[in-house]
């Protein structure tokens, strides 16, 4: 597991634990293995111990590969799991956070979660191409090295652009959104990351899923609250 000068670990989670696996390897064997029926996780909640692969490295004291950090928040990796595992709730969820500031023109790869299977990714507007889960990936076709390497078995169960750009965007423009397409065509929903400005609508809006979007209480850059009209009814995530 690769270690970093900040004593991190990266969310987009294609490093493992020598004696672990990624996500993906556990999904595979259940889908394609008739002998399998479940998995044990560890952990689900990061805890005080194990700091993986800084044991040595004051001041790591934690471990760093839960699915949900010390504060209850949930890691990117956990919608993945939700993604795989719930079906019935939607999940979109865009990776990693949208401020990088002084990497402006780097690339910065875009991955996202969801269970819907294509979706495609926008950047200020500018439309990155569209991405669908590559289900001719099968455990038998993706053991190799080299498939290892490539992230074939990630094909499967998320949606990656790698060679995306970053660029600053404003409070109109953000800088990257996505919608999620079902296989009938039809969108269905959106995610959207926008950096601390006061509640605003979001400029989105489909007649064809009868669904408007506005965003409310957004008073950092980490957290998100979005409101979805559909008729007289509303929800809020």
């Amino acid at each position: 597991m690769q270690k970093y000068p900040d004593h991190q670990a990266s969310s987009y989670d294609v490093e493992h634990c020598g004696w672990s696996n990624l996500p993906e390897d556990d999904f595979i064997q259940h889908e394609d293995l008739p002998y399998c029926i479940g998995e044990f996780v560890w952990t689900g909640f990061d805890y005080l111990g194990e700091p993986t692969p800084y044991y040595t490295d004051w001041p790591s004291h934690s471990s760093l590969f839960g699915i949900i950090d010390l504060a209850g928040l949930p890691k990117d990796r956990y919608y993945l799991y939700r993604s795989h595992w719930n079906k019935d709730v939607e999940t979109l969820h865009i990776l990693p956070h949208w401020n990088w500031e002084g990497h402006e023109g780097e690339v910065v790869p875009v991955f996202v979660y969801t269970n819907y299977p294509s979706a495609e990714l926008f950047i200020n507007g500018k439309s990155q191409g569209k991405r669908t889960k590559d289900l001719s990936v099968t455990i038998d076709n993706s053991a190799d090295s080299a498939s290892t390497a490539n992230l074939k078995r990630q094909q499967r169960y998320r949606l990656m652009w790698m060679n995306t750009k970053y660029e600053p965007g404003t409070e109109w423009r953000h800088w990257r959104s996505a919608w999620g397409m079902n296989t009938d065509g039809r969108w269905r929903w959106m995610q959207n990351g926008e950096k601390g400005f006061e509640p605003v609508w979001c400029p989105f809006y489909r007649e064809d899923s009868g669904r408007s979007i506005y965003c409310e209480g957004i008073t950092d850059e980490s957290f998100l609250r979005l409101t979805f009209a559909s008729g007289d009814r509303k929800s809020v995530v």
